[in-house]
């Protein structure tokens, strides 16, 4: 899977799909990645 992934450029990479190569490599192939969790806050009007 990982061989499929364009690495030529960091930005070209799906972030999930290389997180998810990452996790299993480190964790084992039959483990579960947990959900990404996104905290945005933008600025708040003063």
């Amino acid at each position: 899977k990982s061989m499929e992934i364009d690495l030529s450029d960091y930005d070209r990479a799906p972030m999930y799909a290389l997180n998810e190569i990452l996790w299993k490599s480190i964790k084992g192939a039959d483990s579960e990645m947990p959900p990404p969790i996104h905290r945005f806050r933008g600025a708040t009007p003063d």
